[in-house]
């Protein structure tokens, strides 16, 4: 199922080529963390919930987090991964382990919006389909209007 287009560029933090491996790393995510909250901006009425879940993954890797939704509520995840990062899927299962909302747009920067029916621990998985490095590093934000 696919859903979603995605809103603004990704940002890279350039002084993170300069820096160490773990200080780069950690540059590398702020950046990419500062990209998806522009994001918010951008998705009218909506704002950043909680911290952002971030990670490095390679290729065919995927990383999952669970959330808190309130049924109802508008939602949406805004994911960035850094330049190596060619594709980054997002999926969201619900309560049940079903898939409410997914982003598997060939992108590096998914971005799914639901209105859950159902309150309850929800499922975020990121999915790095194309990392032209040995890891990229990315971020999801979980907005709330």
């Amino acid at each position: 199922m696919r859903h979603a287009k995605t809103i603004g560029g990704a940002a890279l933090l350039l002084a993170a080529a300069a820096a160490g491996p773990a200080q780069a790393q950690g540059m590398e995510n702020a950046g990419l963390a500062a990209s998806a909250a522009q994001k918010a901006a951008h998705i009218r009425g909506m704002h950043a919930v909680g911290e952002p879940f971030t990670g490095v993954l390679a290729s065919s890797a995927s990383a999952r987090r669970r959330v808190p939704l309130q049924a109802g509520h508008s939602y949406a995840l805004a994911g960035s991964c850094d330049e190596p990062c060619r594709d980054l899927d997002l999926r969201l299962l619900g309560p049940d382990g079903a898939e409410v909302s997914a982003d598997l747009e060939r992108d590096a920067e998914p971005l799914v919006r639901v209105v859950p029916r159902w309150s309850g621990s929800y499922e975020v998985r990121a999915y790095m389909a194309d990392c032209r490095a040995s890891g990229c590093a990315f971020t999801v934000r979980l907005l709330e209007r």
